[in-house]
């Protein structure tokens, strides 16, 4: 089942339909794909896109984000919807294992410095 989430016109924290459905469309590439996102917030991205991942890595250097993003699983879980494996990491792009992800969504640090050291640290 997919969820709806609102388009990063509605809701600055997530990312526009646009760029959902391309990442939908390289995670359909993949048999069992792994899906790493830096920069996770309270999950409304990778919630979006939990139909087209088999495991999902989310990074965020705030923690209280990845409370909030466990109490939004449990809503949705009351509802019925079934999540595959969300491993959710606190810190930034140093703290994850370069465990070759299929798809990156790097969403963490917006500065070129930041968003250069994420490429980098995971390539």
């Amino acid at each position: 089942m997919s969820i709806n989430t609102p388009d990063k016109f509605l809701y600055k924290t997530t990312i526009t339909n646009t760029l959902r459905n391309d990442i939908i469309s390289k995670l359909k590439k993949f048999k069992l794909p792994r899906y790493l996102e830096i920069g996770s917030d309270i999950g409304l991205t990778y919630f979006s896109l939990n139909s087209f991942y088999h495991e999902c890595f989310a990074v965020d250097i705030d923690d209280n984000r990845h409370g909030k993003s466990i109490e939004i699983q449990r809503d949705f879980e009351k509802r019925g919807i079934k999540f595959n494996p969300i491993n959710r990491i606190y810190g930034d792009v140093l703290s994850v294992e370069n465990n070759n992800y299929d798809v990156v969504l790097i969403d963490g640090d917006h500065s070129y410095a930041g968003a250069k050291l994420d490429f980098e640290t995971i390539l």
